[in-house]
């Protein structure tokens, strides 16, 4: 997932946001730490290189679902690594290129 990741979020923005699915569930302190996040309010903020160790963390403490977003892009990641994406028509088609080079499943 962090190639794939890597493959058509490199230079799309440097900062990206995190939301849990329910933010009193998680200890959002916590995980900026683990991440080198900044907490605001109920998210973390994160630069694009801290991405892969965000997913990690919050899967490690058994978050089933979360948004990493920037701009108008959102990641909403379910459990088993399931993304579903919301992006403009050019995103969407070059996530679907990526995809298929790293032969990945998508629909």
């Amino acid at each position: 997932i962090e190639r794939f990741l890597s493959e058509f979020l490199n230079n799309f923005s440097e900062d990206f946001v995190f939301k849990p699915e329910f933010a009193g569930v998680l200890d959002l302190n916590l995980l900026a730490n683990l991440t080198g996040g900044q907490k605001e309010n109920s998210t973390i903020k994160i630069k694009y290189e801290n991405i892969p160790r965000m997913i990690k963390e919050a899967y490690n403490l058994k978050q089933k679902k979360f948004i990493i977003e920037s701009h108008s892009l959102k990641l909403l990641f379910k459990e088993k690594y399931v993304i579903d994406v919301v992006a403009n028509n050019n995103m969407i088609k070059k996530i679907d290129k990526v995809a298929k080079d790293c032969e990945i499943n998508f629909e």
